[in-house]
């Protein structure tokens, strides 16, 4: 089914090497790599049906990251001097957006199971 036509994005030779690095090295967080993936494949002028169904995940999705570059485009041409800037910017561009709602209550430490008033104590 055809949709209206992908937005158009632009990775720079720099760009692109920055997103290729995410997505070979070993400690990048998975959702950060399946992003990078889809700017990587977005870029290719592909329709996002496409990109879609070759990397398993939505449409939206694919419209979602598409548009975050998009509007993150000139500033991420301006760090492209500088590779550990542009890596930086990069990993900002692909993160999560802020959640709504209440902040936590308890911090993660707090929250570990080992901490818990003494439920999984080693007897």
């Amino acid at each position: 089914m055809a949709g209206p036509p992908a937005q158009v994005i632009t990775v720079s030779a720099a760009q692109q090497a920055a997103l290729e690095r995410i997505v070979r090295r070993h400690t990048s967080p998975q959702a950060l790599v399946r992003r990078a993936q889809i700017i990587l494949a977005a870029a290719s002028a592909e329709q996002n049906e496409r990109v879609a169904r070759h990397l398993g995940c939505t449409r939206k999705t694919i419209r979602t990251w598409r548009a975050r570059w998009a509007a993150a485009e000139a500033q991420l041409a301006v760090s492209e001097t500088n590779p550990a800037e542009l890596l930086a910017l990069i990993d900002t561009v692909l993160a999560d957006a802020p959640r709504p709602g209440a902040p936590d209550t308890f911090s993660a430490e707090q929250d570990r199971p080992d901490c818990r008033s003494g439920l999984y104590a080693a007897t």
